[in-house]
Formats: C-alpha cells, structure tokens, sequence
C-alpha cells in the first residue's frame, strides 16, 4: 500500500496484488460459509422430517 499525495488529498493507493489476496481470502471465507449454510439446511430437513413422522404416528 502506498500512500498518493497532492496538493489538496492524501489517499491510501492499494495494489493490485494485495487486492487479488484479499478478494481470495473473501472467497475462501464464503465458500466456507457456504459449505456451512448447506450443512445446517440439510440438518433442518432432518429435523423437519423427523418431526413430520413422529405427528404422522399419532394421528
């Protein structure tokens, strides 16, 4: 990261290789993420399912 100055602004310039690591961190953490919210849905359908044929039995 460098820093850029003028005559009126000092900006914070970053380069493109710290973005690129810094977008694929992103997408590794979502991908992460993802994985997750998949596996919890599909605990929820379990649980849904599960909880379907226990009130099935006792109608």
């Amino acid at each position: 990261m460098n820093i850029v100055k003028n005559d009126r602004t000092i900006a914070l310039k970053v380069d493109s290789y710290a973005m690129a690591l810094g977008y694929q961190e992103m997408g590794e953490l979502n991908l992460l993420i993802s994985m997750e919210m998949d596996h919890l849905e599909w605990e929820a359908h379990k649980i849904i399912e599960g909880l379907l044929k226990r009130v099935n039995e006792y109608i």
